[in-house]
């Protein structure tokens, strides 16, 4: 939460700084009473959150926030990100932005003036507003060169945007450059499952935000209509989560069924104390969350993934007679990191020792890969003799069995953990899924998840203990029984047998 004094004394700074007359906010807004508020907060808040529904409006707050922006705080530089360069230029740049500017910009060619080729509209009070895609990190650091002071940069389509682009976007270079007079907004529809980088940016006190739904944009009177002949057509009700995020922005509104697995916190999740040796183990760069075994957890699994362009990991489980599965340990790098797989196996290592030390019978180990070849180079460095290849052929059976074990509450999850998040935030393609292909959407790839998918062919494959037969009271007992059998009866015996 920001302090109160720190934003009275940045409140107190807006109004001593000169500033042109920028929009007129009343006339822009016309009755929708939202907009309003929202165009209003851009002149005195420094962090502004939408996650709205659908059709509400929302990419012309943005639109009257830069336009007010340029006219009120002369000479700034302004962004306005999109998710790339085609799609800014197609969803923002021609049909709002450039119509947004002859209503409310003044004269084009006087008062400012557009550049097509790099996207830019130049203002005669010597503003710019860049509008932009975040491509990739590089392109963004390509953009991002200077000092914005005073600027509005505004991060649409944040549903959408790609975690490592979210995190290194907020984490690290936009908060050196962003000063005391600017504002920051991200923008974007709910997202269809409570997880997910997006999400997790909305549970933050530090945003002023806002969120409505359709029917309370008054620039769309007919939403009333098309939603009642929606559910019609396709035989909803309003209750539909799908149509309580879509129109009415409802953020509790989520289908368990939506999300690829079926994880719920109250049933799998645990929140162990953080373990003390957590801390003496070399993360390079990446999150990690840990829990001592529970008493009875006598087999580990383990499995890695060494990554490519996406995050590398580590996840170990541990089960024993009568335990459930538990959580004990994950590991993510940073998106791209490319350590070598020495690195990701001595983190591995490292949670072994931790965990209860490596004998072969009680640990099993695995990695994603696409071939059947087991490493087996880390016996003498890190006393794992194999690291067997992951079975990555069924997936679609294998993500039915882990949710097998989510239902029943067998496999328990650290909470707020690396695989939590993937249990909550991935999601599988729907348009490939309809023609029988399972590949997760690209907007989230999972990484912890994968490994424990992995891992739990560990608990999958081993034998439940068999109970030792129960010993005859007599051992004897059973050979004269039959010897008393086979003795010749009298006639009154057999009548009375």
């Amino acid at each position: 939460m920001i302090d109160p004094a720190i934003r009275a004394a940045w409140v107190a700074s807006l109004a001593s700084q000169p500033a042109a007359a920028g929009l007129d906010l009343d006339r822009f807004a016309n009755g929708h009473a939202p907009q309003l508020e929202v165009l209003q907060a851009l002149r005195r808040e420094r962090r502004v959150l939408l996650m709205m529904a659908r059709q509400t409006g929302k990419s012309w707050s943005l639109a009257g926030g830069h336009i007010d922006r340029s006219l009120w705080r002369p000479g700034s530089t302004n962004l306005a990100f999109g998710l790339t360069g085609p799609a800014v230029r197609n969803v923002w740049w021609e049909p709002v932005w450039k119509p947004a500017c002859r209503r409310w910009g003044g004269v084009e060619g006087r008062d400012y003036q557009h550049v097509e080729t790099t996207l830019t509209t130049r203002w005669g009070n010597g503003s710019r507003t860049l509008c932009t895609g975040t491509d990739d990190v590089r392109h963004i650091q390509n953009v991002l060169g200077g000092r914005l002071d005073g600027s509005l940069v505004t991060v649409d389509e944040m549903q959408s945007q790609g975690g490592d682009v979210v995190r290194t976007l907020l984490g690290s270079i936009l908060p050196p450059m962003l000063t005391g007079r600017s504002t920051l907004v991200l923008a974007g529809t709910l997202p269809e499952v409570p997880g997910g980088p997006w999400w997790d940016e909305a549970q933050k006190p530090s945003w002023w935000q806002r969120s409505w739904g359709r029917l309370s944009n008054v620039h769309t009177p007919e939403a009333a209509q098309t939603l009642e002949q929606h559910l019609s057509d396709n035989a909803l009700t309003v209750d539909d989560p799908q149509i309580q995020r879509d129109w009415f922005g409802n953020r509790n509104a989520f289908d368990p069924n939506a999300r690829a697995y079926f994880y719920r916190p109250e049933v799998n999740g645990y929140q162990p104390p953080r373990p003390a040796w957590l801390d003496r183990i070399a993360l390079h760069g990446g999150t990690a969350f840990a829990a001592d075994p529970w008493p009875g957890v006598t087999q580990f699994s383990a499995a890695i993934d060494p990554g490519a362009g996406d995050p590398m990991g580590v996840t170990i489980l541990g089960w024993g007679p009568g335990t459930k599965v538990q959580h004990l340990f994950d590991w993510v790098s940073r998106r791209d990191a490319r350590l070598a797989l020495d690195v990701v196996v001595s983190i591995l290592a490292a949670a072994r020792d931790h965990l209860g030390g490596h004998p072969a019978r009680q640990w099993q180990y695995r990695y994603d890969t696409n071939s059947q070849n087991e490493i087996q180079a880390f016996s003498a460095s890190h006393g794992i003799p194999s690291i067997k290849a992951a079975t990555k052929v069924d997936m679609p059976g294998q993500i039915r069995r882990m949710n097998n074990e989510l239902s029943r509450g067998q496999l328990q999850v650290i909470v707020g953990s690396n695989l939590e998040q993937d249990m909550l935030a991935a999601r599988l393609d729907q348009s490939k899924l309809g023609n029988g292909q399972w590949h997760w959407k690209s907007q989230y790839h999972p990484t912890a998840s994968e490994c424990a998918r992995y891992a739990l062919a560990g608990y999958w494959d081993t034998p439940a203990p068999v109970a030792p037969s129960k010993p005859l009271a007599d051992p004897f007992a059973e050979e004269q029984r039959l010897r008393k059998l086979a003795e010749p009866m009298a006639p009154w015996q057999k009548r009375n047998r």
